[in-house]
C-alpha cells in the first residue's frame, strides 16, 4: 500500500492532477484491488475492485494509457510486465482545468514503465 501511494503521489506531481486511484493486482492475478487513493477526486465511493472488463478499450486492448472523456476527464494508465495487467491508475481533475494530453500520456507512460539507465 506504501508503494501505491508513493505512484498515485508521483503522478499527481508529474501531471498536475488533483486526484489519482492505484489498483494493484491480488495474489490470484485475476482481478485488481483498490490500493491507494490521493487527493481530491470526484469518485464518491470508487470500486475497491477493478476487473479487467472495467478498463477503456484502448488499455484492455495492449495500450499503456487512455485519456477518457467525460465529466471528468481521466488519465487511464495500466502498469503490465510481460503483457499481463498488474495494476491500474486513474488521474482526474488536472488543476486550473487543463486538459489532459500527449505530454501527460508519455510522464504516465515512463514513470509506470521506466526505461533502464546506461552507467
Amino acid at each position: 500500500d506504501a508503494l501505491a501511494l508513493q505512484i498515485a503521489e508521483g503522478l499527481c506531481r508529474e501531471t498536475r492532477a488533483q486526484g489519482a486511484l492505484v489498483w494493484l493486482v491480488e495474489d490470484s492475478g485475476d482481478r485488481l484491488m483498490l490500493s491507494a487513493a490521493h487527493g481530491r477526486s470526484r469518485v464518491d465511493d470508487p470500486p475497491a475492485v477493478l476487473v479487467p472488463s472495467a478498463f477503456p478499450a484502448t488499455i484492455a486492448a495492449g495500450e499503456r494509457t487512455e485519456i477518457a472523456t467525460g465529466s471528468p476527464q481521466a488519465l487511464w494508465g495500466a502498469l503490465r510486465h510481460g503483457g499481463r495487467v498488474l495494476g491500474a491508475v486513474w488521474l482526474t481533475d488536472k488543476l486550473e482545468g487543463d486538459a489532459f494530453d500527449a505530454l501527460d500520456r508519455g510522464c504516465v507512460e515512463r514513470f509506470l514503465h521506466p526505461r533502464p539507465r546506461c552507467v
